[in-house]
């Protein structure tokens, strides 16, 4: 989309011009995103995801081998061997 428009005003005055250039985007919940802003949001989004399931799976593992440390603990406190 192209517009022109010439504007001669006479010597020693100034003219107000208003320009609205487009800019394209999105509107999420009322909130006018630009493409670069929802790009970025996204990929915080993924990376926080990724360092979460990495949280858990540590978890998990520091759980798992915890749980069987006490069971071996116990058992051998029991005099099993």
């Amino acid at each position: 989309m192209q517009a022109t428009a010439t504007i001669t005003p006479p010597p020693g005055q100034t003219i107000a011009v208003n320009i609205v250039l487009p800019i394209s985007g999105l509107r999420i919940a009322g909130i006018y995103v630009t493409w670069p802003e929802l790009i970025v949001a996204l990929l915080l989004l993924i990376v926080l995801v990724v360092v979460v399931a990495i949280v858990l799976i540590e978890y998990n593992i520091w759980r798992s081998k915890r749980l069987a440390k006490a069971l071996l603990s116990g058992a051998r406190a029991a005099g099993r061997p």
